[in-house]
């Protein structure tokens, strides 16, 4: 009797498996960041901007994320600040530019991918880590009709990979790729750090338009 009872939990579990898979549908979805320009400041907790680092971009894994989500940053090519320690980024690709599929088993229980992908930008100082922020917390909360725009002309060269470039001449590589409005979203990053201690603590605060 006792096994019987473990046989008919077993065929009841399979059963509801079963039925939760069968009756929970499997979502398909897209998307894509919004094209923008980023005005990145740096700043200490005091207010000091930190005018001599650098800015690197890494997907999930840890590996440098070349051109996507930021079009400035390649594999050892870090970007810098201009002269008033702004770091001026852009965001260029439109359209689609990942996707996933995921469920709901019973209703409640995710299973699948249903986030953008995770980048993290990297802020290095004298080639010390002092900060990071996630791609989607940069992005994030910000109300793009609303913010200032600003005219931007990039070429071919200056949006592709560098494998691509192997592959391509110089007339192709001087073509102009994109000439469009993009929206300028400023954020002021604050890092809790002295100009002479570094630490990876970071507080982001942000702002639109001009």
């Amino acid at each position: 009797m006792k096994i019987g009872s473990r046989k008919l939990a077993v065929i009841f579990c399979s059963i509801a498996l079963l039925t939760g898979v069968v009756l929970s549908p499997m979502i398909m979805w897209d998307g894509g960041f919004q094209t923008a320009e980023y005005r990145v400041t740096l700043r200490t907790q005091l207010g000091d901007v930190i005018n001599d680092a650098e800015l690197h971009v890494t997907d999930s894994a840890g590996n440098p994320a070349d051109r996507f989500p930021i079009m400035e940053y390649t594999t050892g090519n870090p970007v810098g600040s201009n002269d008033e320690g702004v770091f001026v980024i852009h965001q260029v690709r439109s359209g689609l530019q990942f996707g996933g599929r995921y469920m709901n088993l019973f209703g409640f229980i995710p299973i699948g991918r249903k986030d953008s992908p995770a980048f993290e930008i990297v802020f290095l100082r004298n080639g010390r880590p002092i900060g990071s922020v996630g791609f989607r917390s940069l992005a994030g909360g910000i109300d793009f009709s609303s913010a200032g725009r600003v005219r931007r002309t990039f070429t071919v060269a200056e949006i592709v990979e560098d494998r691509t470039k192997e592959n391509m001449n110089e007339k192709e590589l001087s073509q102009v790729a994109i000439d469009e409005e993009f929206p300028i979203i400023e954020r002021t990053i604050t890092l809790k750090i002295e100009m002479q201690n570094q630490s990876p603590q970071t507080t982001a605060s942000p702002s639109s338009g001009l």
